[in-house]
C-alpha cells in the first residue's frame, strides 16, 4: 500500500491502465505532472488514502474476462444475451471514456500532431454508429432470434414468423461491422499502429492503449456475429417458417 502512495499517478496508469477509472472517479489529474504522488493527491482533495488504495489494487487485479468454451456450441439465445452482456455493454463503457480521452489529446496536443484531431473526429463518428448498432440489434434483432429459437423449442404457433427477416436485418448488421472497421482501420493508421510518439504524455499514452482494446474487442465481437450467431439464425429462420405454414395447414384442416 505505501508503494502505491509513493507513486506517481501517471506512473500507475503507465503500468496499469485500469488504474485510470479511478483517478477520473475522483477527479485526481494523471496526464501531464508526472511527479504527483497518490498521497499528495489524497492530501489535496481530502480523500481516504486507504480507501482509494484499496480500489486500486482491485482495479489491478482485474483481468479480460475469459471467453466462454465452446460458445460455437452454445444455443443462438445463449449467445446473444452473452454478445450484449460481454461487447455491448464493454461499448457502452468505454464509448463516453474514449469520448472525453481523444477531445483532450484533441484540444491539448492536436496544434503539434493534427492526427490526434482527427482520431477524435473518427471516434465520434464510431461512437454514434456503435450506439445505433447496438440498439437495433437489442431492440429487433436479437429478440426475433430468441423467438426463433423458442418456436423450434416449444412449438408454440404464435412463436413462429410469418414472413422473412433475419436475413436484411444482418445484412444491415454486417454493412454496420464494415463501416465501424473501416474507422478503426483508420484510426489505426493515423496512430501508427497505437504507438505514442516519444515523449507523450501519459494520457496520450492510455488513450492509445484503450483504442487498441477497444478495437480488439471489436474484433472478437463481430466474430461471434458474424460467423456464429448470424449463419445459426439464418439456418433456423427457414425451419420455423415453415413450421408456421404447417401450423396454418394443420389448423385449417380441424
Amino acid at each position: 500500500m505505501n508503494n502505491l502512495l509513493e507513486t506517481s499517478l501517471a506512473e500507475q496508469v503507465g503500468k496499469h491502465p485500469t488504474a485510470a477509472a479511478v483517478f477520473e472517479k475522483y477527479q485526481l489529474g494523471f496526464c501531464c505532472n508526472d511527479k504527483y504522488k497518490l498521497i499528495n493527491a489524497c492530501q489535496a482533495h481530502g480523500l481516504d488514502a486507504t480507501a482509494v488504495t484499496m480500489e486500486l489494487e482491485d482495479a489491478f487485479s482485474k483481468r479480460e474476462a475469459p471467453q466462454i468454451p465452446y460458445l460455437k456450441y452454445k444455443p443462438l439465445d445463449e449467445l446473444a444475451d452473452y454478445i450484449v452482456e460481454r461487447h455491448h455493454n464493454y461499448v457502452r463503457e468505454m464509448i463516453p471514456r474514449l469520448l472525453a480521452i481523444t477531445k483532450r489529446m484533441a484540444e491539448r496536443h492536436g496544434e503539434g500532431n493534427p492526427d490526434l484531431v482527427k482520431i477524435a473526429g473518427l471516434w465520434e463518428m464510431v461512437a454514434e454508429k456503435m450506439t445505433l448498432y447496438m440498439f437495433k440489434e437489442e431492440r429487433d434483432l436479437f429478440p426475433y432470434i430468441k423467438r426463433l429459437v423458442q418456436a423450434k423449442r416449444t412449438r408454440d404457433p404464435w412463436l413462429f414468423p410469418r414472413y422473412p427477416f433475419v436475413s436484411a436485418a444482418i445484412q444491415s448488421m454486417e454493412n454496420e461491422h464494415d463501416e465501424v472497421g473501416g474507422l478503426m482501420q483508420e484510426i489505426r493508421d493515423l496512430s501508427n499502429n497505437y504507438t505514442p510518439p516519444p515523449g507523450a504524455c501519459t494520457a496520450h499514452r492510455l488513450c492509445f492503449h484503450e483504442l487498441k482494446e477497444f478495437e480488439e474487442d471489436f474484433q472478437r465481437h463481430v466474430h461471434l456475429e458474424n460467423h456464429l450467431l448470424f449463419p445459426g439464425a439464418k439456418e433456423l429462420e427457414p425451419a420455423a417458417l415453415t413450421g408456421f405454414v404447417m401450423e396454418k395447414v394443420a389448423g385449417g384442416a380441424q
